[in-house]
């Protein structure tokens, strides 16, 4: 019986040995392509991973600075003390003699203490309802605004402010000051000439005083200085007459400077009742404005209107 060798029937097909070293070959080389697979796809996990944790570490870094949110308190009920309402316009600076606007009766009439001995001058008060302040000339001669609290000399502060008087705290021991009474000062303080002569005049009638037609209020500029404002005394159509605008700034009389002296201004102001005429200097808009006051013109159309 003949036996055939199947590579023998098929010569171009490869023999066994052949066949066997590409199946160990192929089984060898595979190991190999898995580990340059997986090394890859490591690779690749390994930058994720890396970006997810900076990204983790980004957000956690602003989140860190960010200002915490709290919710918002609710809006805070203002309680205003029942003598710290002022109701309607008032005039900043109260001066003795001048007319009260409508005030708390708190701010009204101050407690009765006794006056201070301190060479301190009370020229007028500011209310409001923050405690109000006052304009004090203090023994260095020098005016300055003072608020409630604030200390006016060594020891002296600044307790409360009434609309003719202020209370000062002196050591523990209260005590009061007054505003200086600017219509004595009128009366009183006018020269002996001026006073003898208010008596005539030319046509007969006697001029009319200028302290019944201006009112000198204390007003601090934009500097912080107080200066003098003219204001009509009531009568406006005489005021304006006399070539004066509401809030003329009162430079000098005369020729003579009273805008760095409070002071010297309103006894200047006060030595001018009786006279006939007077040229006087106002800072009006900025400019300086020469103004001869006619007192005896404006008495005469004072007299022929009533």
């Amino acid at each position: 019986m003949a036996v055939f060798r199947i590579d023998r029937l098929r010569p171009g097909a490869p023999s066994a040995g052949g066949i066997g070293a590409r199946l160990t070959g192929l089984v060898s080389a595979r190991p190999g392509a898995a580990s340059r697979i997986d090394a890859r796809y490591v690779r690749v996990a390994e930058y994720l991973l890396a970006a997810a944790i900076g990204a983790v570490l980004v957000t956690t870094l602003i989140t860190l600075g960010s200002p915490v949110m709290t919710p918002s308190a609710a809006p805070r009920q203002s309680v205003a003390t029942p003598g710290a309402s002022i109701d309607g316009p008032v005039n900043p600076f109260r001066t003795a003699g001048g007319p009260v606007a409508s005030l708390p009766a708190d701010f009204n009439a101050g407690p009765d203490i006794a006056e201070t001995t301190l060479n301190l001058v009370l020229h007028g008060t500011w209310l409001d309802a923050d405690g109000g302040a006052a304009i004090i000339k203090t023994s260095d001669e020098k005016q300055s605004r003072f608020s409630q609290g604030d200390v006016i000399a060594d020891g002296v502060t600044l307790e409360r402010v009434y609309a003719d008087r202020v209370i000062i705290n002196r050591g523990g021991v209260r005590e009061s000051l007054r505003l200086i009474n600017r219509e004595n000062r009128v009366a009183s303080g006018a020269p002996a000439d001026a006073q003898a002569g208010s008596g005539s005049d030319p046509d007969g009638l006697a001029p009319i005083a200028i302290g019944s037609l201006i009112v000198a209020e204390p007003r601090i500029d934009d500097i912080g200085v107080t200066r003098l404002a003219l204001m009509p005394a009531g009568d406006k159509k005489a005021f304006k007459a006399l070539g004066l605008r509401d809030g003329d700034l009162l430079v000098a009389i005369d020729n003579r400077s009273v805008a760095e002296d409070f002071d010297e201004g309103i006894g200047a102001v006060a030595a001018l009742a009786g006279r006939a005429s007077v040229t006087i200097s106002v800072e009006r808009d900025g400019a300086i404005v020469p103004i001869e006051l006619k007192l005896t013109d404006t008495a005469n159309e004072r007299a022929s209107d009533e």
